[in-house]
C-alpha cells in the first residue's frame, strides 16, 4: 500500500507541475524587449507573433497556445499544454511513474481475484478436495451466488480499463525513450513522417521526367 501511495502521489505532483510549468521561452518569461535581444539573423529566426528573436532552432511557435517555447516537443491535447524543455522530463516523470502505478494496480487486481477465486473454490477445482465438493455449495462465494459475480464485476470496472491504460503508458513510454536515444522531438518525428511520402512522390516524379 505504501508503494502505491507513493506512486499515485508522484503521478498527481508530476500531473499537475507538468501541467502548471510554462514551457515558453525565457524571453517572454522575463518580457524581455526585442531590442535588447541578441543580435542574430532575424529573417530566420524572427517570430513576428511573439515579437521574439528566437536564438536557436528547436525554439518553435505553438499555434495551439499562441507562443514560443523552449525545447519544443509537441502540444499534448490531453493537457491542452505545450511540452517543451522546462517540463519534457516532467512529463516523463508522469508516464514513467504512470506506467508503474497501473502495473502496480493490475497485480494487486489479480491477487484480489485470486484470492476471491480460492476463498470461495470457484473455477478452480484444484482446491476442492471431492467430486462432492464440487457439485456442492461450497463452490458458492462466500455462501451467496450474487457474490460470485464479485470477480467478473472486478474483471469488468476494473481490469480491463487498467489494462488499457497500461498500454497508453507502455506506448508513451516507449515512444518518447526512443525519440530521446534518437536525440529527436515529437515534432520532428511527425514532420519527418509527413515529409517522407512527399519525398517519395517528387522522386518518382523525377525519374517519370528523366524517362
Amino acid at each position: 500500500m505504501e508503494l502505491l501511495a507513493l506512486l499515485f502521489t508522484i503521478v498527481l505532483v508530476s500531473g499537475l507541475s507538468v501541467s502548471l510549468v510554462d514551457p515558453k521561452h525565457y524571453l517572454l518569461r522575463y518580457k524581455i524587449p526585442i531590442h535588447t535581444q541578441v543580435d542574430i539573423d532575424p529573417a530566420r529566426y524572427l517570430c513576428h507573433r511573439c515579437n521574439l528573436l528566437r536564438q536557436r532552432e528547436d525554439v518553435k511557435h505553438c499555434h495551439e497556445c499562441g507562443k514560443c517555447v523552449d525545447g519544443f516537443d509537441h502540444h499534448c491535447y490531453a493537457l491542452n499544454h505545450c511540452i517543451g524543455a522546462r517540463n519534457y522530463w516532467i512529463m516523463m516523470l508522469l508516464f514513467n511513474n504512470g506506467l508503474l502505478l497501473t502495473t502496480a494496480l493490475l497485480i494487486a487486481a489479480v491477487a484480489f481475484i485470486y484470492g476471491v477465486l480460492a476463498r470461495s473454490r470457484i473455477m478452480i477445482p484444484q482446491f476442492a478436495q471431492s467430486k462432492t465438493d464440487l457439485a456442492s455449495d461450497k463452490l458458492i462465494c462466500f455462501g451467496s451466488p450474487c457474490l460470485a459475480l464479485i470477480p467478473l464485476i472486478v474483471v469488468i470496472v476494473y481490469v480491463i480499463p487498467t489494462v488499457l491504460v497500461l498500454f497508453s503508458f507502455g506506448a508513451l513510454v516507449g515512444a518518447h525513450w526512443s525519440l530521446v536515444a534518437e536525440n529527436s522531438t515529437t515534432w520532428q518525428h511527425f514532420k519527418e513522417r509527413k515529409s517522407t511520402p512527399e519525398k517519395g512522390k517528387s522522386l518518382i516524379m523525377r525519374q517519370e521526367i528523366e524517362s
